[in-house]
């Protein structure tokens, strides 16, 4: 039950109006589960360059850094949202890439992220890189670690200013490209100012790709869903946490987070890739 406050005799309160937002329709979901197609790169960011060989530090002053860009600010149709694209995922060398290795090679992961990429810049629409990243005092002094977190910190993953945590060279931001900062968890909107450079940009259709497809990719583009932002998920530009079956049983959750499903070759022939 509410109970309202009385204005003093003699006086009554404007209510202030209210602005309702309104309910947008639903878009078609669209599947394709046995496309797997080759990409080349394209996107807008600015990255951080590497430290000088045999240096080490914490990587704290590093993520206080405001990160600047010089990317247009002017509204666009559509943006790339490429997440961990980094060594540790996508380099032989990295301490994560022998879990994806047989469903990269299986699905043309790497090839379809550069084509998805250069599709992008080619057409002059935003990419937004998220990488991930923690420093010393987070792997020791992080409470309420999860799962996924145990993981990571036992094998010291994305360690910050470390060659795993630097962008692989095919999935690397451009002077134009958004570099997003280091996210912590798997949903980026949560933790990162992704939010607020999509929406500087006009940006309300959003495409999600890059690693882990069942992981930091669902989550993201979930939490975009619930943002009210439309979504585009690309089958073929991620890979799974497991086989063919855990990709199968991600692209039926995929159908029911986002507006679309397209693999890379029809993503990039829709309408605002034709119409530029």
């Amino acid at each position: 039950m509410t109970t309202r406050a009385h204005a003093p005799h003699g006086r009554r309160h404007r209510r202030p109006d209210r602005e309702t937002p309104s309910a947008g329709g639903a878009a078609r979901t669209r599947q394709s589960h046995d496309r797997c197609l080759d990409a080349p790169p394209v996107t807008r960011s600015e990255r951080l360059g590497p430290h000088p060989a045999g240096t080490h530090h914490d990587g704290a002053a590093e993520e206080r850094k405001s990160i600047m860009t010089t990317a247009s600010t002017a509204s666009a149709p559509i943006g790339l949202v490429l997440i961990d694209t980094v060594n540790e995922i996508f380099s032989e060398q990295g301490k994560g890439y022998p879990g994806f290795k047989a469903e990269f090679e299986r699905i043309g992961t790497l090839g379809n992220l550069r084509r998805l990429l250069a599709g992008f810049r080619d057409k002059g629409f935003p990419a937004f890189f998220s990488p991930m990243s923690y420093t010393d005092e987070e792997y020791a002094h992080w409470r309420h670690k999860s799962g996924i977190h145990h993981m990571m910190f036992d094998n010291r993953m994305f360690e910050a200013g470390s060659w795993g945590a630097e962008f692989h060279p095919d999935l690397t931001p451009g002077p134009h490209d958004v570099t997003i900062a280091p996210h912590k968890n798997l949903d980026v909107f949560a933790t990162t100012d992704l939010d607020i450079q999509l929406k500087r940009r006009g940006v309300e259709h959003v495409v999600v790709a890059g690693m882990i497809g069942t992981m930091c990719v669902e989550s993201t583009a979930r939490s975009a869903m619930e943002r009210g932002y439309r979504v585009t998920l690309v089958p073929d530009a991620t890979a799974p946490d497991g086989g063919p079956d855990s990709y199968e049983q991600m692209l039926r959750r995929y159908a029911l987070i986002a507006h679309e499903v397209l693999p890379t070759g029809e993503l990039l022939a829709t309408e605002p890739f034709r119409s530029r």
